[in-house]
């Protein structure tokens, strides 16, 4: 029996096959090797794990490609954690959180610097004081002679540690602002690169700004409690005219904050003069001026604390964490990198 297969596929109804095969057609199941291992298409462009386009060759390797794409892989190498730059919202906690954990991670060389920093500030006025009270003038005429001695030599001395505060200030200020990145630190940074002098001058002028933000009211509170003087005993008017005063010194300085706290970073980072200095910190400053003012708040607080608790010992942390506290605020507004501490 024969039909049209039969006659189209010669055999294929012999012995009365009632099963026919089907015709051959270009379906890949009926390729032979259907079924068997293949190897996937080679890219030859495509890079290896490890060797991304953008410049990536390890892992932890800060590149410009992966820079760009928002992702920061750069680790802190004192803290271990990833580097965060720019920050998405400016933290009040975390520079003070930084300034703690970042003296006692790198103890040589901040600690250090906190003994130092504290003999010459404290320790040593506090010696001088005591040698005053232990002495053996006996008539009026000796102890005349020796507290216009001792007010003397006190006088010399502050001029003498504000002096030195002065001149150390810029080498501080380098070292925290290289602190925020990690790895070596030291003074030869500011001075090989030649910002010491302008570091040096911001200083000054910033602290005379932030001076005198204060004090003009409370000198012209001062000239009116003179005008209100009847020659009596002191007045609640004088007392109301005292504190009115200070309480607009210190609404004028905490304005005037970012630019007499953050004015000689900008200058220690960049090399910037005075006008750029200023200028920048005013700009970034007045940008996050609440979280600035809550900075300052916030930390001098805590060294308040921390310094009244220890009866005056914290003050080798307190004086050395200010500096790297407000290295990290600075970095914050300023866009720059900063270690992840939440």
């Amino acid at each position: 029996m024969s039909d049209h297969n039969d006659n189209q596929y010669p055999g294929a109804g012999e012995g009365g096959d009632e099963f026919r095969p089907y015709p051959p057609s270009n379906h890949p199941e009926d390729d032979a090797d259907f079924g068997r291992s293949q190897q996937p298409p080679q890219y030859p462009s495509a890079p290896d794990y490890g060797q991304n386009p953008y410049g990536q060759p390890t892992p932890g390797g800060f590149q410009p490609g992966y820079d760009q794409a928002g992702l920061n892989m750069k680790v802190h190498p004192d803290l271990n954690v990833a580097m965060v730059e720019p920050v998405r919202d400016v933290s009040v906690w975390n520079p003070v959180k930084y300034g703690y954990t970042i003296v006692f991670k790198r103890a040589n060389p901040w600690l250090l610097w906190g003994v130092g920093l504290a003999f010459i500030m404290v320790i040593v006025p506090f010696l001088l004081d005591l040698v005053s009270h232990g002495t053996s003038a006996t008539t009026r005429a000796e102890q005349f002679e020796f507290s216009v001695d001792y007010l003397w030599k006190s006088q010399m001395l502050n001029v003498i540690i504000y002096l030195a505060m002065i001149l150390v200030t810029p080498i501080l200020i380098a070292m925290a602002v290289a602190q925020v990145d990690g790895g070596v630190i030291g003074g030869e940074r500011t001075v090989a690169k030649g910002k010491y002098g302008k570091t040096l001058i911001t200083s000054i002028v910033s602290s005379i700004i932030g001076g005198v933000a204060f004090i003009v009211p409370v000198l012209i509170a001062g000239l009116l409690m003179m005008l209100v003087d009847d020659g009596g005993s002191f007045s609640m008017l004088q007392g109301i005219l005292l504190l009115v005063g200070i309480l607009a010194g210190i609404v004028l300085s905490l304005l005037v904050v970012p630019v007499s706290t953050f004015s000689a970073y900008y200058a220690a980072e960049h090399g910037v003069g005075l006008g750029e200095a200023l200028k920048a910190a005013w700009q970034h400053g007045r940008a996050n001026f609440w979280q600035v003012i809550g900075f300052v708040i916030l930390n001098g607080l805590a060294g308040a604390v921390v310094t009244l608790f220890t009866c005056g010992v914290g003050s080798i942390v307190t004086l050395v964490q200010n500096y790297n506290a407000t290295a990290f605020m600075y970095r914050q507004i300023s866009g720059g990198a900063v270690p992840e501490m939440n």
